[in-house]
């Protein structure tokens, strides 16, 4: 499963790498390859008939929550301008230093004894940065007899779900039918719904496109699912800097901005500074 932006929605992507993602993995128990995957060449091999799935969950616990992982050979970082994939692949081997990533979720939601080597379907959700594989290799470890990632599928990035992903085929079909891109793609006030967003007044939207900052009275501050209200919002959990979203009346996106500040007004209740970030001019109509 892939986030793609299409024409403005490539502006918004920015903010969707912090996204965490989930996972669905299976681990084969016993065999653990140079690659951490099922392409790889085993480099270790062992009889993990005797471990059970208790103690697969016990392991897997431990890894919940921060943790330090050492990129794999076979991932895109890059040494020295060269990708590790491409020095693996001659063969060579540089030292990686560990980075910090988190763990959110890590369940066993499958089970397959299978002889010696023992298969565990694992449910993983994970900060951005993580490696499956290294994870699987790492669990494998702890357990004592080696593993490696015999399949893998992400499963969401934040509040997107392959439920909901379409195929190439799907989309073409969709766009060809008569409706357009329209009825296949995700406005991008939708695209960051993880986002808290405030309504523009009637007025402001014009004032946002031409890149003129709107008045802090003249936003309701509004966060993803709830319904508006005109009227003073509560600030106690703005953040400085925090990116928002800036919506015209029919919650269409008109700009993406940040926190500055919060200050009294005369009613008693608190304003919002918000500075301008990307303004999204409203596409023209046929």
């Amino acid at each position: 499963m892939l986030v793609v932006g299409v024409g403005q929605g490539t502006r918004i992507l920015e903010y969707l790498l912090d996204l965490p993602k989930a996972y669905r993995a299976e681990m084969t128990l016993g065999v653990a390859t140079d690659t951490g995957d099922a392409f790889g060449s085993v480099v270790l091999e062992c009889e993990a008939g005797s471990i059970g799935v208790e103690d697969v969950q016990a392991v897997a616990g431990e890894f919940l929550g921060p943790i330090s992982q050492v990129p794999p050979m076979t991932s895109a970082l890059k040494h020295k301008g060269k990708p590790l994939y491409r020095l693996a692949r001659q063969g060579k081997s540089v030292e990686r230093k560990a980075r910090p990533v988190t763990i959110y979720d890590l369940k066993v939601v499958g089970f397959e004894p299978d002889g010696q080597h023992p298969r565990a379907i694992l449910d993983i959700s994970c900060s951005k940065g993580t490696y499956i594989r290294t994870l699987i290799q790492d669990i494998g470890q702890e357990l004592g007899c080696g593993a490696h990632m015999s399949f893998l599928i992400r499963q969401a990035v934040g509040c997107f779900r392959l439920t909901d992903a379409l195929s190439l085929h799907e989309f073409e079909r969709g766009v060809t039918s008569g409706g357009g891109p329209g009825q296949v793609l995700i406005g991008a006030a939708e695209a960051l719904q993880f986002l808290p967003a405030y309504v523009l007044r009637p007025g402001e939207v014009e004032r946002v496109t031409h890149g003129i900052p709107p008045d802090g009275q003249a936003l309701e501050r509004r966060w993803p699912g709830r319904g508006v209200e005109w009227g003073y919002p509560d600030f106690g959990a703005n953040k400085e800097g925090e990116i928002v979203r800036l919506l015209d009346e029919d919650f269409r996106l008109v700009a993406t901005g940040r926190e500055r500040q919060s200050f009294g007004n005369a009613q008693g209740g608190q304003r919002g500074l918000v500075t301008l970030e990307k303004v999204f001019p409203p596409l023209e109509e046929d």
